[in-house]
């Protein structure tokens, strides 16, 4: 159906241009010669001798009324009543005179009387185009067959014989001004006296008395220009019309045979949603943080379902009134969007659950392999001390113990804050490998502090000989201190006091050996 209308468009389009185009072409085609003032006979072919022209000049200035004539080399398909009359009002021609116009290439001659002539003859003889005879095979013609010298003009005059007939032309206009009460006919064989089968007199038009108004050359193109542009634009303006009606009425259609149907899943759209609500409660920390977004979504979008509810039946009559049809097409436009909504955002909280499941188990796993290691680092601290008992490890074990709580309050929270939970377990997981790598250190800090420090402080001492009060020796008693610190920390397992105090050890004892 759809296509069927296109194909009409096309087709109407199509037939306008080309009644356009025929329109432009028979005005560009009309167009007139320039007027002579004071010249009578005008031969716009220039292919007339001069004694022809003086001699049809002489006749016709024998009329009662004044006439020009007119020969033109070409006038195609033109009607030459209707070209008489037009080129009769292009020269503004005396309302009281005649107009002739001799066409050399179809031998056929049109007349055109002015208004005061045009009163007083009959309807059907105000303005003739008369055809004229074949050129007759007579001795005179062919005894003035042009000449062979090419820049003498062709003397059409005595080879064609009917432009002898443009005085007999004039004449059978004369007569019926001559008798103006009688009737209109056409003219007979002994109003012509030469070749008078071929002659025939035609009307200017069905109505005579409008003569046809040309347009100069250089307007035509702009006319037609403009004119194909007026029928192209409301050709599109049609079609866009006729497309939006098509689509308004389409819409119609889907929505009175579905809207019922699109109705019914948005209400099981809305009891889904309500089914997972519970799912959603019950959470601490994190997670309650991050579900609170996602629950304020679900309660705006029941809170649209439930106004679309209560506008439905009151819609569904507006779609069948023509005034009220474009509003009520557009909210069932948005009861497919928010049905669509309401998916997605159902699909997205049953996803939304299966992540912190997700999560959840992956917290627990996380938690049996701390047990894990938390045994195999028991163990660890075990062989440390045994290899090195100078190592007491007391506050190692307790920062352990510590890690190993923090663990099982994480556990009990994995159930209602499994994000939370999560992130936790991360920060822990980090400073647990901190601790055991330190943790494994320590036999090493201890050596290295029992004998190259410890040596290095020695020597110090031997070499700074001054006052107790001076700087260098104030400096050496605050790098004994820390050295018995870190010292005490290494054997206890205090990773904290060893991190807080290890830099500033380093740095006065390399600063003090500098001085001395």
């Amino acid at each position: 159906m759809e296509s069927m209308r296109w194909q009409h468009l096309i087709l109407y389009i199509a037939i306008g241009l080309s009644v356009l185009a025929s329109f432009s072409a028979e005005i560009q085609a009309q167009s007139f010669p320039a007027l002579v003032e004071g010249e009578t006979v005008t031969d716009a072919s220039g292919e007339l001798q001069a004694d022809y022209l003086n001699k049809i000049q002489s006749q016709i200035s024998q009329y009662p009324f004044p006439v020009r004539v007119v020969y033109l080399p070409s006038t195609k398909n033109l009607n030459l009543g209707n070209y008489a009359s037009g080129l009769f009002k292009h020269w503004q021609l005396p309302e009281d005179s005649m107009l002739v116009v001799v066409a050399l290439d179809r031998r056929r001659i049109g007349v055109h009387a002015g208004p005061d002539l045009q009163a007083q003859l009959k309807k059907n003889a105000q303005a003739q185009e008369i055809s004229l005879p074949e050129p007759s095979p007579s001795g005179s013609a062919a005894s003035a067959q042009p000449s062979s010298n090419p820049e003498t003009p062709l003397d059409l005059s005595a080879g064609i014989s009917h432009l002898d007939m443009v005085p007999q032309a004039i004449e059978n206009v004369s007569d019926a001004l001559s008798q103006p009460t009688a009737p209109s006919r056409q003219p007979q064989a002994s109003e012509i006296p030469e070749a008078q089968d071929d002659v025939t007199v035609e009307k200017n038009s069905s109505r005579p008395n409008r003569a046809i108004a040309l347009l100069p050359d250089d307007l035509t193109w702009v006319i037609a220009a403009l004119a194909a542009a007026a029928l192209a634009t409301a050709g599109w303006f049609g079609f866009k019309f006729w497309k939006r009606w098509s689509s308004t009425q389409n819409l119609v259609n889907r929505f009175s045979q579905q809207g019922q149907l699109v109705h019914e899943q948005l209400e099981q759209v809305y009891e889904s949603l309500e089914s997972v609500m519970p799912d959603f409660h019950g959470y601490l920390g994190e997670t309650e943080t991050t579900l609170k977004l996602f629950l304020k979504s679900i309660h705006h979008l029941q809170e649209e379902y439930e106004a679309i509810f209560d506008a439905y039946d009151e819609e569904v009559r507006q779609l069948g009134l023509r005034e009220t049809r474009v509003e009520a097409i557009e909210f069932f436009r948005e009861l497919e969007r928010k049905l669509e909504e309401g998916k997605q955002l159902h699909n997205q909280g049953l996803l939304v659950l299966r992540n912190l499941k997700d999560v959840r188990s992956a917290n627990q796993q996380l938690f049996e392999q701390a047990d894990n290691r938390r045994q195999a680092f028991s163990q660890e601290i075990s062989e440390l001390r045994k290899q090195h008992p100078e190592l007491k490890l007391v506050k190692i074990q307790q920062g352990y113990q510590q890690a190993l709580s923090e663990l099982q309050r994480l556990e009990k929270q994995n159930e209602r804050d499994p994000l939370g939970v999560e992130k936790k377990l991360r920060d822990w997981r980090k400073q647990l490998n901190r601790m055991e790598t330190e943790a494994r250190t320590l036999p090493h800090l201890h050596q290295q502090f029992s004998t190259d420090l410890n040596n290095r402080i020695k020597g110090l001492r031997d070499r700074i000989k001054g006052p107790s009060g001076s700087n260098q020796v104030q400096s050496l008693a605050e790098i004994e201190r820390l050295h018995k610190t870190l010292l005490q920390a290494i054997e206890q397992g205090d990773l904290n006091t060893l991190n807080r105090f290890n830099d500033l050890f380093t740095r006065k004892l390399q600063s003090l050996e500098a001085e001395v």
